[in-house]
């Protein structure tokens, strides 16, 4: 139980340090989330059997969701590195 307020402690001490990363941070955990779940979902849609235009239509929707998800990881990760970039950089001085 000690580690658990000890974990619970430090994390709450990082989130009101690093507020502003907080939404970066959430993107990038649920994209994650998506593509895990998606992965499941995905591969069971196309299990069962249905019409070919509606497994057609089904594919494109997952790729336009799919190339949503990785625009914004892309632009979450971009964030966290500049933000991290810009911390370093203001220790150095």
């Amino acid at each position: 139980m000690d580690k658990i307020t000890r974990l619970v402690r430090h994390t709450t001490r990082w989130l009101r340090a690093n507020r502003d990363w907080l939404p970066a941070v959430l993107v990038l955990a649920g994209v994650a989330a998506f593509w895990s779940i998606g992965l499941v979902g995905g591969l069971a849609m196309l299990r069962e059997a249905q019409s070919p235009m509606a497994t057609l239509v089904g594919l494109y929707f997952m790729l336009a969701l799919i190339a949503i998800s990785i625009t914004v990881a892309v632009l979450a990760a971009s964030d966290l590195a500049r933000r991290i970039a810009a911390r370093r950089d203001s220790q150095r001085r």
